[in-house]
Parts: structure tokens; sequence; C-alpha cells
């Protein structure tokens, strides 16, 4: 009986042992499956906003808030790829004659100033970059005259700033530069007489500018647009250019009292009192 009772004894502990194994194991499963759970909780939580700023932007593409908060977001964590990311793709997904809130010439801006901020300084290949923006951005048909003008006067304050002064006086002189001379009929009664007399390549171009938007056409008229313009003639041009620019803003009657005022203290300092 003795042996038997050590036995059972022994088969006791044995079992005992086995089922206290059996739960410790069941207790690590259990602690894993909840670090996992709570892994993938806060990897969801930390996705949320960009989860929602996707559903936004599949909703509306053409929301230039959202773009800049998705963009915000990867900032704050410090991935700048994916800003510029966020951004290239924001320049190629709006629809700027469809957007109803918003500047939209920020996304080209702003995505230039990420360029320029992260430029390297041996390759200055952020400031390259910011041009190729820019370049593309002042053909971008936006609906207001004004929005194309900040875009303008961004891309020659970019130049400023990486010492290129003569390119932004070149840019702004082009800026205000008066696409054609010509009225909408008069060039549509001569598209008219080209194609007649034959003259394909002549008539090719004037159709050109007659689908140029209305933006462009008077883009020329840009008051912040003259006013940089005159700023660069008068520290980088001459007094000779500086006068014209002068009397081109007052002969399209855009020019604001401070600007005649300046005008006038241009004058008086160069001695010119006629």
């Amino acid at each position: 009986d003795d042996d038997d009772t050590g036995a059972d004894k022994e088969n006791d502990e044995s079992y005992y042992n086995i089922s206290l194994e059996d739960d410790l194991s069941d207790n690590v499963k259990d602690v894993n499956d909840v670090d996992l759970l709570l892994g993938r909780l806060e990897y969801l939580l930390d996705r949320r906003p960009l989860l929602l700023n996707s559903v936004m932007l599949r909703q509306n593409p053409n929301n230039i808030d959202e773009w800049h908060k998705r963009a915000n977001l990867y900032d704050e964590r410090n991935d700048i790829a994916k800003v510029v990311q966020t951004y290239s793709d924001a320049v190629k997904t709006v629809d700027v004659s469809k957007v109803s809130t918003g500047k939209p010439q920020t996304l080209w801006i702003t995505l230039a100033n990420v360029y320029e901020k992260h430029n390297d300084k041996e390759t200055n290949s952020g400031i390259e970059n910011a041009i190729q923006v820019y370049e593309n951005a002042i053909k971008v048909a936006f609906r207001k005259v004004e929005q194309l003008a900040n875009v303008w006067c961004s891309y020659a304050e970019l130049l400023l700033r990486a010492g290129k002064y003569d390119d932004a006086l070149l840019l702004m002189q082009k800026g205000v530069l008066k696409q054609s001379k010509r009225s909408r009929v008069e060039k549509l009664n001569m598209k008219k007489q080209l194609v007649a007399q034959g003259r394909l390549d002549e008539s090719k171009q004037l159709a050109e500018e007659l689908n140029v938007p209305a933006v462009f056409s008077n883009l020329h008229k840009s008051t912040p647009l003259w006013s940089l313009y005159i700023d660069l003639e008068e520290s980088f041009g001459t007094i000779k250019t500086a006068r014209a620019a002068y009397e081109r803003m007052l002969s399209l009657k855009i020019a604001t009292p401070a600007t005649i005022l300046n005008y006038a203290n241009l004058l008086e300092e160069n001695k010119y009192y006629e």
C-alpha cells in the first residue's frame, strides 16, 4: 500500500507540474496575443489621421487643405521623402479649375520651398528642383490672375534667395510682358486670311494664341507682379529701365498711390524735375 501511495503521489505531482506548465504556457500565449493586439491598435491609431485623410482625398481630390494636411502629417514624422511625394502627387492630381476652396498655387509653392529648404549645397539639386517646379507652375491655368501672379512672384523670390539676381529680373520682365497686342477678333480674322493663303504654320501658331486662357493674357495687369518687377529694376536695372517700368504701369492704370509716390521719389533722387 505504501508503494501504491508513493506511486500515486508521484503521479499527482507529475500531473500538477504538467498542468502548471500548461497554465504558464497559456498565460505566455495570452500575453503575446495581448502584445500583438496592442501593437496593432497602436499602429492603427498612429495611422488613423492618414487613413482619414485618404478617405477625404478620395471624396474630393481637389481639396487643397487636405493635401497640405497630409504633407504636414508626414512632416511631423520627419519623413521628407513622403512630404515631397505628397506634394508631387497633389500638383499632378488637382484640377485647378475645380478647386472651390483653398489656394491651389500654394501646392506648387510649398513643394518648391521644401526642395529649397533641403537643398544640397554641393550639387544645388534642391534649388534646381525648385526652379523646375516653378517652371511647371507658371504654365498652369489657374482660375484667378492673383494666383498665377503669386507663383511668378514666389519664383522670383526663390531666384533672389539663390543669388540669381539677373535671372529674377529677366523672369519678371517676361511676366509683365503683354502676350499680344492684337485683340481676339483681329486674331480670328487673321487666322482666316492665313488659312485662305495656305500659310498653315502661321495659322497654327495663331490658333494656339487664341486658345490661351484669359489668366495668362491678363497677367501683365497684376499690380503685385509689377510692384516686385519695379523693385528689381530699381535694384538691378538702370534708371532708364526703372522709369520705363513706372510709365508702363501708369499707362495700364494699375498704379497705386504708393507706386506714384515711389516714382516721384526716384525722379527726385536722380534729379529729374521735368
